[in-house]
């Protein structure tokens, strides 16, 4: 998970590993479920390529989780 960066802004970086999807799924899926069910979660991306394939997990995560994802 050297390429990808976790901070306050959001997730940075490059995705190239499977490891590295599954290392962003797992960490959303805690988020999840620390936050709790029926939650409003709100999900913000810009337009890079990374972003559309995270939007996609992290919306998955959240929702399996029992929040209410907004994008």
């Amino acid at each position: 998970m050297d390429n990808i960066k976790i901070g306050l802004s959001g997730i940075k970086g490059e995705i190239g590993e499977p490891a590295e999807i599954e290392a962003v799924l797992k960490l959303v899926c805690g988020y999840g479920t620390f936050i709790g069910k029926d939650r409003d979660i709100i999900v913000a991306r810009d337009k890079t390529k990374l972003s559309l394939v995270l939007n996609s997990i992290i919306n998955s995560a959240l929702i399996s989780s029992g929040s209410n994802v907004y994008n």
